[in-house]
């Protein structure tokens, strides 16, 4: 197995906590929370102003039953929404609905790969997004125009999500992971291949690592406490309401 730096970012959002019942015959759905010409402001910051605005529907929606539940994935730009499979959910929150994640997804990829063009790396690397949300960035020149295949399982092993997608000429690629249940926590396991036709280029993998925190000082922007030796990290700390 190659190995390729994996960076995991850790991040912390205090939200409105949604509680999680499902019923049979249900179906996921991804709403982007960015226009589809968005500002090259950052993705999360766009984002959560949306969710603020989007948020009354969709407790209006929860509460009616038209929607199971719904999570934000501020880094990736959308909502992942779960609902009945004979409910129009479109037409409930008056937003595009989409099955395909990618298609969510496209807005927050563009500003993205606007604000990466033209910059140059020292080192191949993959970040991954920790405890928000459930995406990931490769920067890897070797990697240019590879099809990128991502898994993420539980500590059980069990496959929570999936991503499929091929990096651009650079070798650069900004992707999430599909299905609902892809909140990437300690002891989950990440695992991307890299193809080019049917020849496997690479695999690399990494176990995201636990965090304890003593205390969070919001005056100073401050955090202390301990994480896994030897494991490079960053984190950030928002809060949507703030």
């Amino acid at each position: 197995m190659k190995t390729l730096k994996l960076l995991l970012v850790l991040a912390f959002l205090l939200t409105t906590g949604v509680g999680t019942v499902f019923a049979a015959g249900t179906t996921i759905g991804y709403v982007s929370l960015l226009p589809p010409d968005p500002s090259d402001a950052p993705v999360a910051a766009q984002a959560i102003q949306q969710y603020k605005l989007m948020l009354p529907d969709l407790l209006d929606a929860k509460k009616a039953g038209a929607l199971l539940d719904f999570r934000p994935v501020f880094a990736g730009g959308f909502v992942k929404i779960k609902y009945p499979k004979d409910v129009d959910p479109a037409a409930v929150l008056g937003r595009p609905v989409h099955t395909n994640l990618q298609a969510a997804h496209q807005p927050a990829k563009a500003v993205e790969t606007r604000l990466r063009e033209g910059r140059s790396i020292a080192t191949a690397w993959i970040v991954v997004d920790a405890y928000d949300g459930s995406c990931f960035r490769l920067d890897n020149p070797a990697l240019a125009s590879a099809r990128i295949v991502g898994k993420l399982q539980d500590k059980t092993g069990r496959v929570l999500g999936v991503s499929d997608d091929v990096a651009d000429s650079s070798g650069y690629l900004y992707d999430c992971f599909g299905g609902f249940y892809t909140q990437i926590n300690p002891g989950y396991k990440v695992t991307f291949q890299a193809f080019n036709g049917a020849t496997l280029l690479g695999t690399y993998s990494s176990v995201t690592p636990a965090l304890t925190f003593t205390t969070v000082t919001k005056a100073t922007s401050t955090w202390t406490g301990t994480a896994t030796k030897g494991k490079e990290f960053s984190a950030w700390w928002t809060h949507p309401n703030l």
